[in-house]
């Protein structure tokens, strides 16, 4: 029994020697692999679009490294395999026979095994001094130009890789923005659209359409506030006419459904005492409110006054409650601007949208305000211009004499301004005895024919042509005209110049991808230049 755990405790001597190689070989066919799968993945990469391309490929180098790991745990070196490296040393096949017959208590098996054991002892210290196979350099050096190749190829990206990585800023970017969704939702101070709007964009994964539904929302509160509101002035024009009802009165000031649904009872149970004015003014109310003729209530039954009262309370309390909305949907409102304006800049800032600012509904609404005002006060400020400044006339005594007159335009004698710019007029007037004349110019906002100066154009497209020959006698002369332009030119009209400009931006618009919210914007922009909207 001795004998054989002296046999097996050399055998495991030389079979440690063969599982620190058999690991080592494994680890470089591990590598070699990691290697290739690299290169395969970098190639693929440079074709078709993957995103975490370096996620996926430490993913990939993990699990090829983790799988030779296991396969080369089930296949490591046995009994046999180190028998067999001792019989390298040890003459003919004396350690495999001895480990066949191990169990064997035979004389003869006993005998061979002592012969076996007695070589083993033998070429043990031969065994010990031989060097492990720890690297295998052409297995090594492969792996390593394969990395290099494909760590070049991540070094210099195509337009492919690029467009993954984009894709995966996209993403990033997209994913942040509903985290903030998802934050909005739990605040109570915002309104349940933005809880739609958490349901609509679960299935967006890039940012441009996120924004444009983003926007879109921004646009439906604004609609919906713009409601809130008039439901709320509406309230406040009711609630101008109830003088007679203090309490109802004080409920719609204080858009509170509660004590307007009290005040209503309480106007129910006051219904024979009101007096005249009082039921004038409730009959007004009632036909303002629901619609409905409301004369003679005092001569209704009882059950009509009940179904007419019911209405009203109905539609108080949805005025009420749109009005009520009005400081949620504000809030909402905001939030969402501001996210939409915290997404634009980070694809601006990431070169996936280069739209700049903002135009939110809200802004847009304000803006139209302010326009129409300064129309207005464009279109007075004309119309004192052209009745102040369009006059000129001149006078003189016994012969001819001088006058001086502001306008614009041209014309004889009283003569209006037409038209934006500056012009020259003209008029005559009599004297005693003579005829003066006056000429005056000036600036003024009025209808008529709009006619700009526009340079020629005169340079060459790569060519310069130069004019060379002999100088003749005489000196040079040189032509000055004062205040004229630099270029030559033709006077045009403006409708003229609106229309090239106009063709000349949409062909060029057509060739760019115009974000679908700024198309609006062109429009208003166009409509605004059009000389025919004027």
């Amino acid at each position: 029994m001795n004998e054989i755990k002296q046999f097996l405790k050399l055998l495991t001597v030389c079979k440690r020697k063969l599982l620190i190689e058999h690991f080592s070989s494994y680890c470089h066919m591990g590598l070699l692999l990691v290697g290739v799968a690299t290169v395969l993945t970098a190639t693929i990469a440079r074709v078709t679009p993957i995103m975490y391309f370096y996620q996926s490929l430490l993913i990939l180098a993990g699990s090829i490294m983790l799988f030779t790991i296991i396969v080369a745990y089930f296949k490591k070196p046995d009994n046999t395999n180190a028998a067999a490296l001792f019989d390298h040393y040890v003459a003919e096949d004396r350690v495999k026979t001895a480990l066949t017959y191990l169990k064997d208590e035979s004389a003869f098996s006993q005998l061979q095994r002592r012969d076996a054991l007695s070589h083993m002892k033998k070429s043990l210290p031969e065994i010990e001094k031989s060097q492990l196979k720890l690297f295998y350099w052409k297995k090594l050096l492969i792996s390593l130009l394969l990395i290099i190749l494909a760590g070049l190829s991540l070094i210099f990206p195509n337009d492919v890789m690029e467009t993954a990585k984009q894709q995966e800023t996209d993403k990033k970017i997209v994913e942040e923005a509903k985290k903030e969704i998802e934050k909005l939702v739990d605040d109570e101070t915002v309104s349940e659209q933005i809880e739609e709007l958490k349901k609509e964009t679960a299935d967006i994964d890039k940012s441009k359409e996120l924004l444009a539904k983003l926007l879109e929302k921004e646009t439906g509160l604004e609609e919906m506030k713009q409601d809130a509101r008039t439901d709320e002035q509406r309230l406040q024009k009711l609630a101008d006419g109830l003088n007679e009802f203090d309490e109802l009165q004080a409920a719609l000031n204080e858009v509170d459904s509660e004590k307007m649904k009290q005040a209503l009872k309480q106007l129910s149970e006051e219904l024979p005492a009101l007096s005249k004015q009082q039921q004038q003014d409730l009959e007004k109310l009632l036909s303002d409110v629901t619609g409905e003729k409301a004369s003679d209530f005092a001569g209704m039954t009882e059950e009509e006054r009940d179904e007419l009262l019911s209405a009203l309370e109905e539609q108080l309390g949805t005025l009420i409650e749109n009005a009520a909305s009005l400081n949620q949907l504000a809030i909402s409102q905001e939030q969402l601007q501001q996210l939409a304006t915290s997404l634009n800049q980070s694809m601006t800032n990431n070169g996936i949208s280069n739209s700049g600012k903002l135009s939110f509904a809200s802004q847009n609404a304000n803006n139209q305000g302010d326009n129409g005002q300064n129309s207005s006060g464009n279109n007075d400020n004309s119309n004192g211009q052209e009745q102040g400044e369009g006059g000129q006339d001149g006078q003189g005594q016994d012969g001819q004499g001088q006058g001086s007159g502001n306008g614009s335009g041209s014309g004889s004698g009283n003569a209006s301004g037409a038209g934006n710019g500056s012009g020259s007029g003209s008029g005559s007037g009599s004297g005693n005895g003579g005829s003066g004349a006056g000429s005056g110019s000036g600036a003024g906002f009025g209808q008529g024919s709009r006619e700009l100066m526009i340079p020629e154009k005169i340079d060459g497209e790569e060519s310069i042509e130069n004019d060379l020959g002999e100088l003749g006698e005489g000196s040079g002369e040189q032509q000055l005209a004062p205040e004229a332009p630099v270029l030559k030119g033709n006077i045009r009209s403006y409708e003229e110049v609106y229309g090239n400009y106009e063709r000349t931006y949409r062909e060029s618009v057509e060739r760019m991808d115009l974000p679908a919210y700024l198309e609006d914007a062109v429009k208003e922009y166009f409509s605004e230049l059009n000389p025919e909207g004027e």
